[in-house]
């Protein structure tokens, strides 16, 4: 969800160029919205059936998208082409921070470093990033909370934690 989002509208699809900055927040944000509204009906799942929900909602969405090429409306003959199918949506625009645009590359020192090199060290600190974050969220009160649901649910909930809600966050 958060691939499309930011596909759709860093793209020459919709000649929408949204920036990186604007983007990756309403990304995360339409894919925990996402996450939310399977998560609820699920809430009572465990184990194999909840894989199967995941990997059902998954190829749903595959299809979902993959059959977004012709999309039309019933007042209408007119069809439109959202996500263009099958081919996927091209011409998504590189990564652009503060005016430095990754997909440039760069010379440092007389050293050439190339696009791909470039996107490597982004991707590589946002890892890092993501790693520090979740350390941190381990060993936050939610975490624990996670962990003591994980382990026996019935005994969290005896604990007084509220299940529901750890579950959806």
């Amino acid at each position: 969800v958060g691939a499309y989002t930011w596909s759709l509208l860093a793209s020459a699809h919709f000649d929408l160029h949204y920036p990186f900055w604007i983007l990756l927040p309403l990304g995360a944000f339409l894919a925990g919205i996402a996450g939310l509204l399977l998560g609820t009906p699920v809430l009572k799942l465990r184990g194999d059936y909840l894989a199967i929900v995941t990997l059902g909602f998954g190829e749903i969405f595959r299809i979902l998208m993959n059959n977004f090429d012709k999309v039309g409306v019933p007042w209408s003959d007119t069809t439109y082409n959202i996500t263009n199918g099958p081919r996927g949506i091209t011409g998504i625009d590189g990564l652009n921070f503060f005016g430095f645009k990754i997909s440039k590359g760069l010379e440092l020192f007389g050293l050439q470093i190339t696009s791909l090199q470039l996107y490597y060290f982004v991707f590589l600190i946002f890892t890092i990033l993501s790693i520090i974050g979740v350390s941190r969220l381990q060993h936050s009160r939610i975490g624990r909370a996670w962990q003591a649901l994980r382990e026996d649910e019935i005994a969290a909930k005896a604990m007084g934690i509220n299940t529901r809600n750890v579950k959806l966050a």
